[in-house]
This record gives C-alpha cells, structure tokens and sequence, in this order.
C-alpha cells in the first residue's frame, strides 16, 4: 500500500495539527506547506501550529533523496462557527444545522454526525445552508468535522420530537418472547375522549376514556410490519402512526472494546499518537 498522509487536530490549538505519514517506515521528511520542515522516522507523528488560517499542501519526502512519499491538504480555522442547531421549525420530526460562516473564505466539505448511529453526511459547508435529519427524541451528541478531519465543534441536543394528542407510546410487550405483542400505552390523553386503535386494516379497538399509563395490547398472528394509529373518535386532535414490526428481534449492540487484542491495539495508538513539535 502506498504512504499516505493523515491529520488529527491538535487538543489545545485551533490552528494546530497533528500530521503522521501512514505505511511508511524509514526516515523521511514533513513539509508543512508554510516553509517549515521536520525530520521524522517511520510511525513518528509531527505537530505544526500554522500562524494563519487557510488551505495547506503537506508533502512527505524520503531523507536523502529527496523523493515525493505523499502529498495532501489540510485545512485550518480560527474561527469556531460551526453554525446553530434546531428543530426543523416546518417539521418538528426533524432536527436541522445551518451552517455558519467559520471566516476562512473557503467552502470546504464538512461531516455531520448526528449521534443516531446511522451513516455521517457529507456536505458542502456553503454558509447559511441547512442540513437535517429525522432523529427519534433523546440527547444526541452532534459532531462536525471538516474534510482536513480536524473536529470543528461536538454539542449535545435534547431532541423532543412531535408531541401527538392523543400522546402515546408504541412497543412490544416484554412478556412475550416471541415479540407478536403490540402495547400502545397512554402517556397523555384528553379527559373523556374515546379513543380508536388501528392495529391493522381492520376494525378499530374502541377504548372508551382512557388515562395516563393505561395500555391496550394486541396480538399478531403472523410475523409482518403493521401500521398503527391512535386518534379520538370525534376526529378531534392529532392522530398517532407508526409502524409495530411483529416477530422482529431487536438487534444487538455492537460490541464494546476494551480488553484482550483491542485494547492493546487502542495503547499502541494512543502512544503513537504522542506530537513532537515542528521546528521552524
């Protein structure tokens, strides 16, 4: 595999970067694309604080020839703008980021990882654009990262979600295994308001004046995705849709490193990752 050259950013310095040349052993030397230069050996990291903001061609050359190894561009701010996040104001399913200007006069491409679990997006960080996600409510940590992959801001949102009236819930009954069993509880509901459930095509289960915490159960009988709604009989309010998955197990969670191989491997990254500073 060719050497490639790889960024983290630096902890305490905006400006600052922390650059390794990856799959590469023997002696070479960084450029940091404002004039300095630094020895390193094979696996050595090397910091460099830029003194302006801007886009920089780092090149690595082999020691003694002077051979191009690899070149790539990082990019630096000093101004943290990441933008402002909030509710989608059209549709409160939604969260959303306008992106903010971060004073560089660049538009880079930026990561946006939404703490959901699911794939980052990619964008092109044009100022004053949005960009949003369907999240289901609960604290998401929100990450930025520009393409240079230095972390531009981390910020944690409380994500509320529509509120239905009827307001419920939808779950499987943990006392079946078999996860046939779908349990539509109550969390605020008008007083004296018959309520319908849909728990499939047909007819509706009828609940004459339910309160909070009451829950009506329905049993599958065949393993499938089945729509449910929740709405008054008078038509009143805003009706409650979602999808129950009868006989779907949930999935397991990913598993968490922290003894045998991969956490030796986590040591050797975290000392590798130790900076040496660049001489001017």
């Amino acid at each position: 595999m060719a050497p490639s050259i790889g960024f983290q950013p630096h902890p305490q310095d905006q400006l600052g970067v922390i650059v390794r040349l990856q799959g590469y052993n023997d002696k070479h030397v960084l450029s940091f694309g404002d004039g300095r230069t630094l020895a390193r050996k094979g696996g050595q990291s090397g910091t460099v604080i830029y003194a302006e903001p801007g886009w920089y061609r780092v090149e690595a050359h082999q020691s003694g020839t002077g051979s191009l190894l690899a070149a790539a561009m990082v990019r630096v701010v000093d101004a943290v703008n990441p933008g402002t996040w909030a509710p989608d104001p059209t549709n409160d399913d939604f969260y959303q980021l306008t992106i903010g200007d971060d004073g560089s006069g660049v538009i880079g491409q930026i990561t946006i990882d939404w703490g959901d679990g699911d794939e980052p997006d990619t964008v092109w960080a044009v100022p004053g654009s949005t960009v949003e996600r369907d999240l289901d409510p609960g604290q998401r940590s929100i990450t930025i990262t520009d393409l240079g992959s230095k972390r531009i801001a981390t910020e944690t949102h409380t994500v509320t979600g529509h509120v239905y009236d009827p307001n419920v819930t939808l779950t499987a009954d943990p006392a079946d295994a078999s996860r046939m069993t779908a349990v539509v509880t109550f969390v605020e509901v008008t007083d004296g308001k018959a309520v319908n459930i849909w728990f499939d095509q047909g007819d509706p289960v009828k609940v004459p004046n339910p309160k909070a915490n009451d829950t009506t159960k329905h049993k599958y009988t065949e393993a499938g995705s089945y729509p449910v709604v929740v709405a008054y009989e008078d038509g009143s309010g805003d009706s409650y849709a979602d999808i129950f998955d009868a006989g779907t197990q949930p999935s397991a969670e990913a598993e968490q490193p922290g003894d045998g191989e991969d956490a030796a491997e986590e040591d050797d990254a975290a000392e590798d990752d130790e900076p040496a500073g660049a001489k001017g």
